[in-house]
Order: C-alpha cells, then sequence, then structure tokens
C-alpha cells in the first residue's frame, strides 16, 4: 500500500503580498527527495502548491486537502505561522476526524507557545530532523521510546546519536523538488548544524553536529539553474568560509564566470581586501554579517566569541570589494545598555555603515539559552509568538521603541514600509480576493455578502464614497460576519476627510491578541492591524490635509490626467503615496523616476504595462506575482 504525506509550509503573511519572495518550502522539497529516495514507490509525498501556500484562505486550503486525501498532512512550524497552522488544523480534524496532522519545525521545542496547552487537532510534535521522523514512522519503526507528553501533547524527540550523516542528506533542487521563486532565487544547504553556541539562536540546540555537504551540490545548482532562470543563490551554511579550502572553493567558482548572485550569512573577522576581492569574483553580491553588537561584555553574555575590530575591518573590505551587507544588530542584549548600544550605532555610521545597518528584535526563543537568562533574571518577554524581549537588565519597551526612533532618524532606517495596495485592472484569476462596492448604499456593508466568497489569505475591500459618514456604521456591520483568520486591505475612495477617531475606536475594540499585534516594539499600531486602511484622493487639498493629519487612514493620490497640475503641491509631502491611472506614466515619466526609483512600495499603478516600464526604467526587479485574483462588484 502506497502511503501519502502532504507537506505544508505557510508564509508570513502581510497586507502586500511581498511576503511570497521569503516563503521557500526548503523544508517540504528536502523531505520529499529525501522520502522518495528512501521509500522509492511505497510512499508519495507533495507540497501544498505554492499559489495555495501563498494566497489562499484556510477555508480555500482546507478544500484542496479534501480533494487531494493525504493521509498525512505535515505543517512546517516557524514562529509566524504557528497559529494560523492550528487554525488549519482544526478545520482540518472536523473535516475529517481520522486524518493524521503532524507538526514540525523550528518552532516546535520545549517551552513553545504551541505545546502550552492541550491541542487536540494535532497528533504530533515532532523536534529534530523531520528526515529522522519520517523514517521511522513511514519505516514501521516503534517510536515509543522518542515520546514525551507535554501537557497532553505527544513530542517526539531525535536524539543527538542519531542526526543524518552529510551523504542523506538530499539536495532537494539539484534533485529536481524544489522550483525557483518568483523572483528567480533559491535556498542551498551546504552546512547541517552550527559550530556557534549564540544564546538568542535555536540552531545549534536543534542540531549541534555541524555536517558539510559537498561543495559540488553548489557547482551543480548553478550550472542547472541556467535552464531555470536561476538568478541568486541564497548559500544556507553558517560555516562557509571558515572552511580550510575556502580559498580553493572561491576560485572554482570564479573560473565559472556563472552570472548567477550569491549570497550567505557570515563572520566577517577573517576577511581580508585579497578575500573579499575574490569573493566578488565568486559571485558574492550580498552578505549578512550578524554583528549583534559592539559591546564585549554583551557578546560575552550571549556566547560570542567575535573579535569587533576584526570584523569591522572584514566588514570595510567586503563594502570596498563591491559586496552589499546587511549589517544585524540586536538592541535590549544582556550586558548591553541602552547608551551602549547607541555607541554601536554611532560606530557603523562613523564606519560608513549607516545605510547597511538592519535592526532585529531580541527574541527569546523557546529551547535556547536565552529562555533560560531571561527567565533566572525576571526579564519579561512575549509567551506567545515573536516571543520578544520587553524589559530586563536595564532596558525596556520605551527605550526600545526610542532606540528605533533614533537609529530611523540618523540612518534613514525603516523597519517596515506600508505599500501601496495593489491596483492593477484586469478580471484576474477565477478565485476572489476583493470586492468592490458602492458604501452610501446601507445595504452593501452587510458582511454576509462576502463572507463565502473570500478565497485568499490578504483580501481587499473597496468601497466608493460619495460621503465619509456611512463608514462609522458600516464598518461594524461589514466585519463583525466576515472571517477573523483573514488579513484585510480596506480602501476608501473618497474626496472629503475621512474622520479617524471613530476608525480607531472600531480597530481597538475589534483587535485581540495576535500575531500582528504582537509587533509593537518595532511597528507602529496602524502597521499591526489585521485591517490596514487606505483612501484613493484625486483633490490635492484634500490629500495634503489627510497627509498632515491622519494616523491610520494612509491616504493615496491618484494622478490621472486632469490632476497633473498638482504634482508640485504633492510632491512637498513627506510620505507621498500615489497610484497612477492608465496612460499617466508616459507623461511624467521623469517626475516618478526621480520620486520613486528608491522607494517603490511608494507607488501604485492601474496598468500593468506602466508597472513594467516604470521598474525597467529604474532598474528594479519586478518580482512577478503569480497570481492575480478577481475583484467583484456587489
Amino acid at each position: 500500500m502506497t502511503r501519502s504525506v502532504l507537506f505544508i509550509q505557510l508564509p508570513l503573511l502581510d497586507h502586500g503580498r511581498f511576503y511570497i519572495a521569503g516563503n521557500v518550502d526548503y523544508a517540504p522539497a528536502s523531505l520529499t527527495a529525501y522520502l522518495h529516495r528512501r521509500f522509492r514507490n511505497t510512499v508519495r509525498c507533495e507540497s501544498l502548491p505554492d499559489t495555495l501556500a501563498n494566497f489562499a484562505s484556510n477555508r480555500l486550503i482546507a478544500r484542496y486537502i479534501d480533494a487531494v486525501d493525504p493521509e498525512i498532512v505535515a505543517f512546517t512550524c516557524y514562529l509566524w505561522n504557528i497559529e494560523r497552522n492550528l487554525e488549519i488544523a482544526r478545520e482540518i480534524r472536523e473535516r475529517a476526524p481520522r486524518r493524521t496532522i503532524l507538526f514540525g519545525g523550528p518552532e516546535i521545542a520545549q517551552g513553545s507557545w504551541a505545546l502550552a496547552e492541550p491541542r487536540d487537532a494535532v497528533d504530533a510534535f515532532v523536534t529534530g530532523e523531520g528526515e529522522w521522523f519520517f523514517s521511522r514512522l513511514l519505516g514501521g519503526v516503534d517510536l515509543g521510546p522518542y515520546r514525551t507528553d507535554i501537557r497532553g501533547n505527544a513530542v517526539y524527540a531525535q536524539p543527538a546519536a542519531e542526526l543524518l550523516s552529510a551523504d542523506e542528506i538530499v539536495e532537494p533542487f539539484t534533485a529536481g523538488y524544489l522550483n525557483t521563486m518568483n523572483d528567480g532565487s533559491i535556498f542551498l544547504e551546504l552546512v547541517r548544524g552550527c559550530p556557534y553556541r549564540c544564546a538568542y539562536c535555536n540552531y545549534s540546540k536543534n542540531s549541534a553536529t555541524v555536517r558539510e555537504l559537498p561543495f559540488d551540490r553548489l557547482v551543480t545548482a548553478i550550472e542547472r539553474g541556467r535552464a531555470h532562470e536561476l538568478t541568486e543563490i541564497y548559500i544556507l551554511a553558517p560555516t562557509f568560509n571558515r572552511s580550510s579550502d575556502f580559498d580553493p572553493l572561491l576560485r572554482r567558482l570564479a573560473a565559472m564566470r556563472h552570472g548567477v548572485r550569491l549570497h550567505t550569512e557570515m563572520r566577517t573577522d577573517g576577511i581580508d581586501t585579497d578575500m573579499a576581492a575574490r569573493m566578488y569574483d565568486a559571485g558574492f553580491r550580498s552578505l549578512e554579517v550578524g554583528l549583534q553588537t559592539l559591546s564585549t561584555r554583551a557578546l560575552r553574555e550571549i556566547g560570542r566569541s567575535s573579535r569587533t575590530d576584526a570584523e569591522l575591518a572584514g566588514m570595510t573590505a567586503l563594502r570596498d570589494a563591491g559586496i552589499d551587507l546587511k549589517i544585524g544588530i540586536i538592541p535590549g542584549l544582556p550586558g548591553d545598555t541602552p547608551e551602549g548600544f547607541i555607541g554601536t550605532v554611532t560606530r557603523l555610521i562613523e564606519e560608513g555603515f549607516g545605510d547597511q545597518i538592519e535592526l532585529y528584535p531580541l527574541l527569546v526563543l523557546p529551547g535556547t539559552r536565552m529562555r533560560d537568562i531571561a527567565s533566572n533574571r525576571s526579564a519579561r518577554f512575549q509567551s506567545a509568538p515573536p516571543y520578544y524581549f520587553t524589559d530586563g537588565w536595564g532596558f525596556d519597551e520605551g527605550m526600545i521603541r526610542d532606540i528605533v526612533a533614533r537609529v530611523r532618524a540618523e540612518t534613514g532606517y525603516e523597519y517596515d514600509t506600508i505599500r501601496i495596495p495593489d491596483c492593477l485592472a484586469g478580471a484576474g484569476s477565477g478565485i476572489v480576493g476583493g470586492v468592490h462596492f458602492r458604501g452610501d448604499d446601507p445595504d452593501r456593508w452587510d458582511g454576509a455578502r462576502y463572507r463565502d466568497i473570500i478565497d485568499t489569505n490578504v483580501f481587499t475591500i473597496t468601497v466608493s464614497l460619495g460621503s465619509p459618514d456611512a463608514i462609522v456604521p458600516g464598518l461594524p456591520r461589514l466585519f463583525s460576519l466576515l472571517p477573523a483568520d483573514v488579513l484585510y486591505t480596506l480602501i476608501f475612495v473618497c474626496d472629503l476627510p475621512i474622520p479617524e477617531q471613530p476608525i480607531v475606536d472600531f480597530l481597538t475594540r475589534r483587535e485581540s491578541d495576535s500575531f500582528l499585534m504582537r509587533l509593537r516594539i518595532f511597528d507602529e499600531p496602524k502597521r499591526d492591524s489585521r485591517i490596514q486602511c487606505f483612501q484613493v484622493i484625486t483633490d490635492p487639498a484634500v490629500y495634503r490635509i489627510a497627509h498632515d493629519t491622519y494616523r491610520v487612514i494612509e491616504p493615496i493620490f491618484r494622478l490621472t490626467m486632469d490632476t497633473m497640475d498638482a504634482i508640485p503641491l504633492v510632491r512637498r509631502c513627506e510620505r507621498l503615496g500615489m497610484v497612477l491611472a492608465p496612460g499617466v506614466y508616459e507623461h511624467v515619466a521623469r517626475f516618478i523616476i526621480t520620486e520613486f526609483s528608491d522607494r517603490p512600495d511608494r507607488i501604485g499603478f492601474e496598468s500593468e504595462t506602466d508597472m513594467a516600464r516604470f521598474y525597467r526604467e529604474c532598474g528594479l526587479d519586478l518580482v512577478r506575482v503569480p497570481l492575480t485574483p478577481s475583484v467583484l462588484d456587489r
């Protein structure tokens, strides 16, 4: 009998849909490749199709699972998708009580929110390598010795002595099980495990033994990628530049003249000018550098042995070689101080890295030494994902907000921006991703009209208004009957100022504790709601008023042939957001390129031709979303 497994990996959701670029179903693809090799024709594995994983509502995903009818549904769990995974698991259980539901991935660890209470919809939680668990489950091995029970949940843990060897690990792209993402990039694992013991990271805890995969897999991926429009490889290898034969490997890559952009994470304390030049010649165009802080005390507290001066020297060499750096730093580390962290920022600016700084919150992840440190020192952190540190060892939430604000002011850094929503015209696909109605008709605010047509995980509701008066009674009626597990983009089309306070009051009453609501340390409240509000305006005077006074609604100026004379007025707005009517771009191309080439998230188009031309003329990569949902007029 053939066993069937469906793997599901869901993305971090945001309203702009550009989250999909980071949702690489590497774990499902690796497991599928491994199990097909291990069990040949006795196991059939598939992943949830990308379009469904990235765009579909929970209801649509559950319907697909019913249709393919797998014996086992296995979720890859990260802190950003665990809540949604549980919601879908509950729906699966209601539809098919006998279907086996498994949860694995980095989020499954002692102390995880997922294990804080009984999860009746999940048959088993797995820690460790998925290949290990499935080889035993499908091979008929008794898993009883590996089982513990945590708050009524069955948890199976991989022993350290049973890790896979490097030869057993299957690389999915070269094996034909992983496609490139929409931007032409892939992930590629060259090292499994990590020798470092950073207190805030759970990677080494899950896989402390380092296994290096053959370097030829990278070479093969580059060669195979020529037939798949491969543009970039993100190399998963925390020890990539620590290998004794690193230099010969670079020379080999350079000799290929392959044209694929290479990207990885790296400590830079061993990089000199010559090595940086060879890395550039080998194809490296960007690197992530986990600097975290320049405080030696904090580095010692978190278990990092970095030599800060050597790290800075290596970063300088890489930058001068033409490699773009993303330098990650974390405010709030134990052993650091607010003043000391600002000193780190100041030093990086002085060294010329101000525009390459990326701020990361301190996460007190389950299963890490940081969780033990925080608990032992009575620090406060969120008990549910994303587990942000909020208070302790001389920091509090207000201080962290102040640090973020100061870094933004001094570097121009933005943790998150509100992207102008998709305004492309067209009928789209057969699934429904939005509705448009006239808000002056009270009956159109009836949420029951739209509840059963929502097919996407981000649903757009466009309301044309002659007067904003209909909003206050309309919003509660609309959302009281709509699903709570969907993100909503609410667009008001109106040329009158909208009183915001009733909307703020409504959102405050409606919002409950959710993953998005827990992102408040680094975000303004309006970016955290399940509902994001926009207003499309054609009157420049009203737009200026909205721009200067709104706190929750994001104003968008619609540029038409009739409103081009307003450009001098609106361009003075600090956070100009604009959407172009079809045919306008060719008349204002110079202005649009000047204004938006470095912030394309602030410009929207109603014509796909205009959008493609803008990105081409700005030299920007346009990530094609493989789905244009239908928008219904109701």
